[in-house]
C-alpha cells in the first residue's frame, strides 16, 4: 500500500490537472480585473474525511472548496493579497482544529501574486510545500514558503 506522499506524487499530473481547471475563472479574473487569489492544499488521513458542509459554513461565499481525492481538498480564496493569504490559511488551520480536534492536517499556500502568472508553477509549488510538510511532519502548520532539503 502506498504512503500518502507517495500517492501524491504518483497521481501529481491528475491533481495538477483538476487543479488548474477548477482556477481557471480565478485566473481569468486576475489577468483581466488584476483580482489576485491564493489556494490552500489541505491533507488528512486516510481514514477520515471532511465534512465539506461543516467546513463551507466557516468560509466567505467567494471561496471554493475543492475535493482531488480521498486525503486531498484544496481552498482557493478569491481576492487575497500577499499580505493576507497565510492569515487566511492560518485561520482555516484553527477552523480545522476546532471542528477535528484530534486530526492532524498538513497544509500548504501559495498566493497567485507569487508566481507572475505561471500557474502550472504555481500548482508545483504548492504540491512541494505539501510534501515538504509531509516529509517533516509539519502537521497543523502552514507552509508557506520554499525549503531547501
Amino acid at each position: 500500500m502506498k504512503t500518502t506522499l507517495e500517492n501524491i506524487r504518483y497521481n501529481k499530473n491528475h491533481h495538477y490537472k483538476l487543479l488548474l481547471e477548477n482556477i481557471s475563472k480565478y485566473i481569468y479574473r486576475e489577468k483581466r480585473y488584476k483580482i489576485h487569489f491564493s489556494l490552500v492544499m489541505i491533507c488528512h488521513q486516510e481514514d477520515f474525511e471532511i465534512d465539506f458542509n461543516k467546513l463551507t459554513n466557516e468560509l466567505r461565499e467567494s471561496d471554493t472548496l475543492m475535493k482531488i481525492n480521498d486525503q486531498l481538498s484544496c481552498l482557493i480564496l478569491d481576492n487575497t493579497s500577499i499580505e493576507n493569504y497565510v492569515k487566511a490559511a492560518e485561520n482555516l488551520t484553527k477552523t480545522l482544529q476546532k471542528l477535528y480536534f484530534k486530526q492532524h492536517f498538513y497544509i500548504s499556500t501559495i498566493s497567485s501574486q507569487e508566481i507572475n502568472h505561471n500557474y502550472l508553477e504555481m500548482s508545483n509549488k504548492l504540491f512541494e510545500r505539501l510534501e515538504y510538510s509531509i516529509k517533516n511532519k509539519q502537521y497543523n502548520n502552514v507552509i508557506y514558503q520554499d525549503y531547501i532539503i
